[in-house]
């Protein structure tokens, strides 16, 4: 069920040490239940809130099931959608800090529905922004994406970088920071940004139109079939274990400098990985743990998706300056903790 997040024992220490009530929107989605969980294992409180459009019930009850009774009744579900501004107001009531992480989290279903997009990531950000300000949040922490950066050829990737949108997804992420950074300064909401490179890990669905790449290809090796691949596989991605993206929020949360309020942050790990190479990562791991199946996979190659960037790979720098971000699972680490979950987990099966 959990897979070994390696949260550096600090951050542990420091939550351990004080009791908060936190809301996790998209607290049923791959991201959300990895946050969900490290928090209820240090002891905190929890509220999600989901409307489970792609965040899976059976997450909730895999981690209803691992924790012991006293633990889980420091949880709480509000099934709702973030569109709607009550149900936001009543999710953030009572609560220190908020990890927003529902989202139409997909580039091709942003261009397929560039409405649903608008409505439910800026839309709702909205609501939970205006939320979090009217019941005295002390910090909101938003995902922001690197999607933002396009297909602009400057590498490292660094935050002062001009936006260069593709998609209606990029333009969402950039609307939910400019509404952040104004909360921040008209209102004084503190709030925290996270422009997330490539997240992958245990729990990120492999089924669907719009699965991502890792997941799918584990499943796709498992079973024997075809690898399909967008473009020629020499596209690079700065692939990023979902760990790296709950210490970032935990970092951000537990920070007592103010000058992190209104800004945003990478969080990646610094470094390119192509889809070919990361092809041989997972087949090499797959075989580890399946040694009978080819050792070749079939290939097939598809035209470039609209909205997709050739090259990508985030300076963290920032995040290492002001949020002393420590890197502490590399591409290769954490593919075999999450292969190992992809191959013994019946939820994906």
């Amino acid at each position: 069920m959990s897979s070994k997040l390696n949260i550096p024992s600090e951050i542990f220490a420091q939550l351990s040490s004080q009791r908060s009530t936190w809301l996790v929107t998209g607290g049923a989605g791959f991201i959300g239940s990895h946050l969900v969980e490290t928090l209820l294992q240090s002891g905190q409180k929890v509220r999600v809130l989901d409307n489970f459009s792609s965040g899976k019930k059976f997450h909730l009850k895999n981690l209803q099931a691992a924790f012991p009774t006293e633990v889980w009744k420091n949880f709480e579900l509000i099934t709702g959608d973030i569109r709607n501004f009550e149900t936001c107001l009543m999710a953030t009531e009572g609560v220190q800090f908020v990890l927003h992480h529902a989202a139409m989290g997909s580039v091709p279903a942003s261009v397929a529905d560039p409405q649903a997009c608008h409505d439910i990531n800026t839309g709702g950000t909205l609501n939970m922004l205006r939320a979090s300000l009217k019941n005295n949040i002390k910090k909101f922490m938003y995902a922001s994406s690197a999607a933002i950066y396009g297909d602009d050829p400057e590498l490292p990737k660094h935050e002062k970088m001009n936006p260069h949108v593709l998609s209606p997804y990029a333009a969402s992420k950039i609307a939910n920071e400019l509404y952040a950074h104004s909360f921040f300064k008209s209102y004084g909401l503190p709030c925290v940004g996270f422009r997330y490179f490539n997240v992958f890990g245990a729990r990120q669905d492999p089924k669907g139109s719009y699965a991502s790449v890792i997941p799918s290809w584990i499943q796709a090796l498992k079973n024997k079939e075809a690898i399909k691949l967008f473009g020629d596989g020499l596209q690079t991605r700065d692939f990023c274990h979902v760990s790296q993206i709950v210490q970032m929020n935990l970092r951000a949360a537990l920070s007592d400098h103010s000058e992190i309020f209104g800004q945003v942050f990478n969080v990646g790990l610094g470094q390119s990985t192509s889809l070919l190479e990361l092809l041989k990562y997972i087949t090499a791991e797959v075989q580890l743990l399946l040694p009978d199946l080819p050792k070749n996979p079939e290939i097939i190659f598809s035209e470039v998706r609209v909205g997709d960037v050739k090259y990508s790979k985030a300076s963290i720098d920032k995040a290492v300056q002001y949020l002393k971000f420590s890197p502490n699972v590399s591409v290769v680490q954490g593919l075999k903790d999450t292969v190992k979950c992809y191959l013994t987990s019946e939820d994906f099966s």
